[in-house]
């Protein structure tokens, strides 16, 4: 994922670099390449593992941020509406969680988990307040959220007898779903035909199931148990789990603008 990031900024830094030859004025700029990089607090805490990894083991660690890269292309269709098409890739902090025995406090294990969510979205720019080098805008996006998380299971000495495990095993599970995004926005003329945009919101991306990506082992309940791969992934009850990596944001947007045809 770096590498596709790093080739597409070359990618809008050349288109920057080849569309100098016009004053800037959003009235004139009908399409721009852009590139942008979020900051968010997220609910995810510790959903993707709290739950699913046995009955005795308690976390006092979540995950609290996330961050994504986006690339894409934004097309003005008036002075008060543009629409912009985008790929985003998105993730929770890494977090290395570790798991407690309930009754007494001794570790039993650390996981390793990881979410993931790549998330190609389209959204719609509504400026409310437009001039020829400036504008505030509303924000309202939708995607199709594709998630993978990573649970590496990292077990002690104790742990190991705890579960009956014979030694550390990772699980893999991907879900989907509908995001949203509303949020407002700040556009400036920085230099050429590029612009700085400053963004602020709410990012939606509820996951209510998933299904392990690849067969293995799993602990649930008070021992370890074989899970298959495209079965749906339940906790240590049998219900359904869930991961909601909604909450705010705020971002930077550099947009690389050429003249409308």
């Amino acid at each position: 994922m770096t590498r596709f990031f790093v080739a597409s900024l070359f990618v809008l830094l050349t288109i920057g670099g080849s569309a100098h030859a016009y004053v800037f004025d959003y009235n004139n700029s009908g399409m721009a390449a852009y590139i942008r990089g979020t900051g968010a607090y997220t609910l995810q805490n510790s959903q993707a593992y709290s739950r699913t990894s046995g009955s005795q083991t308690n976390f006092a660690d979540g995950v609290q941020y996330g961050f994504s890269g986006e690339v894409g292309a934004q097309f003005n269709l008036s002075n008060q509406i543009g629409v912009r098409l985008g790929f985003e890739g998105y993730q929770g902090k890494s977090i290395d969680a570790n798991g407690a025995r309930a009754s007494d406090g001794v570790q039993l294990m650390t996981v390793n988990s990881l979410a993931m969510v790549l998330n190609p979205n389209l959204g719609l720019q509504y400026y409310l307040v437009s001039g020829s080098n400036a504008r505030i805008y509303l924000l309202l996006d939708g995607g199709y959220a594709m998630a993978t998380v990573s649970n590496g299971d990292n077990f002690t000495s104790t742990g190991l007898t705890q579960y009956g495990a014979s030694g550390n095993f990772t699980e893999k599970w991907s879900g989907n779903t509908v995001s949203y995004v509303a949020g407002l926005g700040a556009e400036y003329h920085a230099f050429n035909n590029a612009t700085l945009a400053i963004e602020a919101g709410y990012r939606y991306m509820q996951f209510d199931e998933f299904k392990y990506a690849s067969s293995g082992s799993a602990v649930r309940g008070s021992s370890v148990t074989t899970v298959n791969s495209g079965s749906i992934v339940t906790d240590n009850g049998g219900g359904r789990v869930s991961l909601n990596m909604s909450g705010l944001f705020a971002g930077v947007v550099l947009r690389f603008y050429m003249p409308a045809m």
